[in-house]
């Protein structure tokens, strides 16, 4: 069945089963999480691979990128909407790390910027050895926002070099045997050293396509409530197999949950009530995504 004829089906049974106040709640709601715009945060040192991370997820050449300079010297929002006007407001911040005089003008600048974000992705090289001017730019500017409740997600980016390098399978775009030992043991470094728990710690190759799929289901779970649906349609519009069945599973349990939360307001609701809304909201997902959505 077509997706646009799951939507009129689940509108019919809706009119049918559901009371008028309800449905005016369900509806409501699902037009708020369908106009809600997430602001993601992508932060760390200059040369970290910022952009790259960003051009992977969300799509080609959303943030510029340079080999030779630094070149994010303020932040680069950019808005990414389909014609719905609904998607992600990603945010490229500039690298830390490049001057001392230029990381003191960012502490403020971050300060400034930190609270509006809904997800922080803070990238740091994988082949790097040395990580003090983002645990010190992390402990003194950051921390205190991530203690207050902000989500945060540390990436391991172009995990492609580390050592030994020549072991990459370059035909299925995965690390060799040792090299994998190695990028699990830098996981679990940067995990000790940032004081983070290991699940908020990815290593990913964004030229390679290796470790999106499993960031992307970390930064949906990650997410604030109402946020999964726009994330997810702004992750899968660049590149639907970075929605992996558990990204989906987020998603509808999200949607599902607020608009539940939504239409019972504040009372209980029984299951003649619940079936309906969730066939409706299974369809809307449907119409958006393009797959079965219980």
């Amino acid at each position: 069945m077509a997706a646009g004829n799951k939507v009129m089906e689940a509108l019919r049974l809706a009119e049918k089963l559901l009371p008028a106040d309800i449905r005016d709640r369900v509806n409501d709601k699902l037009i708020s999480l369908k106009g809600y715009v997430p602001n993601v945060g992508v932060l760390g040192k200059t040369g970290a691979g910022k952009s790259s991370l960003c051009n992977a997820l969300f799509g080609t050449d959303v943030c510029k990128i340079s080999d030779v300079e630094a070149c994010t010297r303020q932040p680069q929002k950019v808005l990414l909407a389909n014609k719905n006007k609904y998607g992600v407001a990603l945010t490229d911040m500039p690298g830390v790390g490049e001057s001392l005089e230029r990381d003191r003008e960012y502490e403020a600048l971050y300060e400034k910027t930190l609270p509006e974000f809904d997800v922080i992705l803070w990238a740091l090289k994988a082949d790097d050895r040395a990580y003090s001017v983002d645990l010190e730019f992390y402990k003194k500017i950051v921390k205190p926002h991530i203690e207050a409740g902000k989500a945060i997600i540390f990436v391991l980016t172009q995990a492609d070099k580390i050592e030994p390098f020549r072991e990459w399978n370059t035909a299925d775009g995965l690390p060799g045997k040792t090299q994998l030992t190695n990028i699990n043991a830098k996981i679990k470094g940067i995990s000790d050293l940032f004081q983070v728990p290991k699940t908020k710690v990815h290593a990913i190759s964004a030229a390679e396509g290796y470790g999106l799929v499993e960031l992307v289901e970390t930064v949906l779970l990650a997410a604030p409530k109402g946020a999964a649906l726009s994330l997810g349609r702004a992750i899968g519009s660049n590149d639907e197999s970075l929605l992996s069945n558990k990204s989906k599973e987020t998603i509808k349990k999200d949607v599902l949950a607020e608009v539940v939360t939504a239409a019972s307001a504040g009372a209980l609701l029984g299951a003649n009530v619940i079936g309906p809304i969730g066939a409706l909201v299974g369809a809307f997902l449907g119409a958006i995504f393009g797959w079965a959505a219980a």
